[in-house]
């Protein structure tokens, strides 16, 4: 019992001391009149530029709604304000009374409020008291800004019956912000709850201590990120964890006589919604399903392509938005981002389960934890996708897993339809597709998988023609997409891999060798996957494909031009199913995990509609280390890296010792 107690209190203790490192100050934002204002960032509302009686000096004038924005400070913590101001005035005139006047900045998903509709709190009253207003100048202020019970960012207003001239701020946070997450809102207490659970979960399962700590410190990570904007959400997210680590849960999956699928989900469920929870997501992207829910739901599936020239998508998608207004229209949750985040969440959910349903297959005995199935089931970097971000590429990894799991299944026809659905959910599907194509053939015989495969193709046909309403100028008009096959200027790159090593972040056309090694580099991949793939027997099955499906994903995600910062989910579930029977690539997985995580937090924070590098203006060390190149070209590096070891892995793989039911 100590041991293993110990064992859960190392991973705990070291993944805690890793986030207080990481939420570490090491910045404070200052503003100067020489810097010119964002949208969203810097001050507003100055007139003018004024000169001083100091050579040297200039100053903004403040005009009737002056004031000074900063939208990703945190407010869970009180904050050091130093203002630097000109209150001069001329002889005889009123001297200078300024009122300060604190909110939140930018807009809020909480109750659907705006932040901006918030009150304003007075916070300070700086005068000019002197008996010569002439002689005031400048003069410096430090003002304590009070925290707030919700919300992000600090705009700070100022109010005064006369202009004073502005020349500097600079805004910090204290060294003991820390302890404002235990109480009045107790952040860390809901997440070492949550720590201990995730601990105790891969204790169980098998996982050594490092593999532990590299599982846990994604959530740890997460939890990091998402601290400043969810924060208020803290006695919910306690619940959460306490329900995850409730005595009575762990028994549904630690004990062989659970044969049914049901009980084990739970407590990745659990641990989803504390995800769930978060107020960090990706608006822009969640819009555009909106948009084109209101697409569908007005004009129906039919020619929905010249109905609605914004979506880009394949068709799939369109009938999994019909399904979805079904339910959400009835209901006017069509406008929700949550109950979006719910449903991409569940697609993910039917991904751990299919995953699950392939472990009952193997040698492990039902209803145990296997650290294959515990390294996606409670990865947070594969569910911040749908419950953070807000993405749908769910839909074509469920398409992609439970056509595999079908074709294990030796499911000829079920298979065949799989596949047809999976060709037309998501461009990235296609990067996985002709292996189980070809699996399907080796697996179920040449005349069955044809029958399937002949089913699907007519299946897809079918359902592209009536979205595209059997307009074939309007399937041009999509395949010649910039995503697709029209012109690439590496616009906003995103994915950390080749193309970003090469170009890095210039609006230019990648030149024709970078596309055509790329090219060469994917062929040569796939034609030794389908060489060396296994159709024959069940366990070689699952360790070879899995792993060749994964090597293939990560393959076209490090090779390729036009590739997007979140295709590497696309490998998670088949780099789990291989590691059901292989435990070397447990830490493969784990490196993929980091990968994927670290590029999706810097994309949803850097990829704003004006295009802005905001994750340089959070006050934390984690913020300012993902903010730099050097790091962005390291990871890409990375990337090229774990390609280079899960093709030595797919080489020197060795089968496992034939079952009974692998004899002729």
């Amino acid at each position: 019992m100590l041991p293993r107690t110990l064992f859960t209190l190392k991973v705990v203790v070291g993944i805690f001391a890793f986030m207080l490192l990481l939420l570490i100050p090491v910045r404070s934002e200052k503003y100067t009149t020489w810097e010119s204002p964002t949208p969203v960032q810097g001050w507003q509302g100055f007139l003018r530029t004024e000169s001083t009686t100091h050579p040297g000096e200039g100053s903004l004038w403040a005009g009737s709604e002056a004031s000074l924005q900063y939208p990703r400070f945190p407010r869970y913590s009180p904050l050091n304000l130093h203002l630097k101001i000109n209150l001069q005035r001329p002889d005889g005139l009123t001297s200078t009374r300024i009122e300060v006047y604190e909110n939140v900045a930018g807009q809020s998903q909480i109750a659907g409020r705006s932040r901006l509709q918030q009150e304003a709190s007075l916070v300070a009253v700086v005068e000019s008291v002197c008996d010569n207003p002439l002689g005031c100048g400048t003069r410096d202020f430090y003002l304590t800004i009070p925290p707030r019970s919700e919300g992000l960012g600090l705009r700070l207003e100022f109010k005064s019956e006369v202009g004073f001239g502005f020349l500097e701020s600079e805004l910090s946070l204290p060294p003991e912000h820390f302890f404002y997450l235990f109480w009045p809102q107790p952040f860390w207490e809901a997440g070492l709850l949550l720590l201990f659970a995730l601990a105790t979960y891969a204790r169980q399962a098998g996982l050594n201590l490092t593999e532990s700590l590299l599982l846990t410190s994604l959530t740890g990570f997460v939890l990091v990120t998402i601290a400043p904007t969810t924060y208020q959400r803290s006695w919910w997210l306690l619940l959460v964890a306490f329900c995850l680590c409730w005595k009575r849960l762990r028994p549904l999956i630690l004990r062989p006589r659970w044969k049914r699928l049901r009980p084990l989900m739970l407590p990745p469920a659990i641990f989803l919604a504390f995800f769930l929870l978060s107020q960090n997501t990706n608006v822009t992207d969640i819009e555009f399903y909106f948009h084109w829910s209101s697409s569908v739901h007005a004009n129906g599936l039919w020619n929905l392509y010249n109905y609605d020239p914004t979506y880009d998508y394949l068709p799939l998608m369109l009938y999994l938005l019909y399904f979805y207004n079904l339910v959400v229209y009835p209901l006017g949750l069509e406008a929700s981002n949550t109950t979006w985040r719910v449903a991409a969440s569940l697609m993910a959910l039917a991904v751990v389960a299919l995953v699950y349903r392939i472990s009952r297959k193997t040698s492990q005995p039902d209803g145990t934890l296997t650290g294959g199935w515990v390294l996606l089931a409670f990865n947070a970097a594969f569910f911040y996708n749908p419950a953070i971000w807000g993405q749908s590429d769910m839909l074509a990894v469920l398409a992609l897993t439970g056509s595999f799991y079908l074709i294990y299944r030796q499911r000829a026809l079920s298979g065949g339809l799989a596949l047809g659905l999976t060709a037309i959910s998501k461009p990235q599907a296609w990067f996985v597709l002709p292996l189980l194509v070809w699996l399907l053939i080796t697996r179920c015989g040449w005349r069955r998988a044809s029958v399937g495969l002949g089913l699907g193709g007519g299946l897809a046909f079918v359902l592209a023609a009536i979205a595209f309403g059997f307009d074939f100028s309007a399937v041009g008009r999509y395949l010649t997409h910039p995503e697709l096959a029209g012109e690439n200027n590496n616009l906003y790159p995103t994915a950390l891999n080749l193309n970003y090593l090469v170009l890095g972040s210039e609006p230019i056309a990648p030149p024709l060798w970078l596309s055509l090694v790329g090219f060469g580099v994917v062929s040569g991949v796939l034609l030794w996957v389908l060489y060396l793939s296994e159709g024959s027997s069940k366990n070689r099955f699952l360790t070879r494909n899995g792993l060749g499906a994964a090597l293939l994903v990560v393959t076209c995600f490090g090779w390729l031009i036009k590739m997007k910062e979140r295709y590497l989910v696309f490998g998670f579930p088949f780099l789990a199913i291989a590691a059901l029977q292989n435990r070397r690539l447990f830490k493969p997985f784990l490196a993929l995990s980091w990968l994927q995580l670290l590029q999706l937090v810097i994309s949803l924070d850097d990829n704003t509609p004006w295009q802005e590098l905001i994750l340089a203006h959070y006050p934390y060390l984690w913020s300012s280390l993902l903010s730099q190149n050097w790091l962005r070209e390291l990871l890409s590096i990375a990337t090229l890296g774990l390609f280079c070891y899960l093709m030595v892995l797919y080489f020197q793989l060795t089968d496992p010792p034939p079952t009974k039911e692998d004899a002729p």
